[in-house]
């Protein structure tokens, strides 16, 4: 009787267990919660990675590609408004790089999310500088530290540097047809007009006659030779060219000496160029 008693006693509980839970299931699930959202600027954690260095026990590869997969994994969108390296996928890109230095992916990449995704330049900046110290004249991370500097800082000199060394690599300037002429609408205004002139008219005699890109280069070479030989002719100056880059002689009319064809000047369009502090 006992042994009985015991077991209905237990089934009793089970099933006031059972219902406790179903009850509390049911109720949870029609009970409306207001909504908790917290930034991963807030949520994140970040170990030192100097710590991490002296437990990693001669693992840091591993561990720096485990922070990276999470780190991709927990990426978000959220634009990073602070000045002071804080965010915190800098913080972790900059933790994986520390742990082992040679990890491309986490530069070249990493920094493109800052910039572009985090709105954080001044991270992105920071990482693309660390990799080309490791990397130095790596032709991907210098030309998008180059696009960094320009469309993000204005800085006009960083980013012609950047571009330079990115057209060192002929296999990759092939990706980024364009490139010399940007170059050369960047010389134009920070340098000079015949920096920029030969610059690009050296890449237009590389190109081969059927690259789509030699139209593009071409009329920046017509724009960029008419300023120059204008500007000379109209000023009376010594030595001048009166034949276009098409071969066309300027046309004097009015006391001033003109172009057959349109032009304008070959510079950069400042309005796509943020300045920052």
């Amino acid at each position: 009787m006992g042994t009985n008693q015991t077991s209905k006693s237990l089934y009793f509980l089970w099933a006031i267990l059972i219902s406790l839970f179903v009850f509390q299931y049911t109720k949870k699930a029609n009970l409306k919660l207001p909504p908790i959202q917290i930034s991963m600027q807030e949520a994140s954690f970040n170990i030192d990675h100097r710590l991490l260095s002296i437990t990693s026990m001669g693992q840091k590869r591993l561990i720096s590609s485990l922070f990276w997969v999470h780190t991709l994994m927990e990426s978000d969108y959220d634009h990073y408004k602070g000045k002071n390296l804080n965010s915190w996928m800098y913080l972790r890109f900059n933790t994986i790089t520390e742990l082992e230095p040679l990890f491309y992916e986490a530069y070249l990449f990493g920094g493109q999310y800052l910039s572009v995704v985090k709105d954080d330049p001044i991270g992105a900046r920071a990482i693309y500088e660390k990799g080309l110290q490791n990397y130095p004249n790596d032709s991907r991370i210098s030309f998008h530290n180059g696009f960094n500097y320009l469309f993000e800082f204005g800085d006009v000199d960083k980013a012609i540097q950047n571009y330079e060394v990115a057209l060192l690599d002929r296999h990759f300037s092939k990706f980024y047809g364009n490139l010399p002429t940007l170059l050369s609408k960047l010389k134009a205004s920070e340098e000079s007009l015949e920096i920029a002139y030969l610059f690009l008219l050296d890449a237009y005699n590389r190109e081969p006659d059927e690259s789509p890109l030699k139209p593009h280069q071409e009329t920046t070479l017509y724009s960029l030779k008419a300023e120059m030989d204008l500007d000379c002719l109209n000023n009376k100056r010594k030595d001048c060219s009166n034949i276009d880059f098409r071969g066309q002689f300027y046309i004097f009319d009015n006391d001033i000496y003109k172009a057959q064809d349109e032009w304008k000047p070959a510079r950069v369009n400042r309005r796509f160029i943020k300045t920052r502090d």
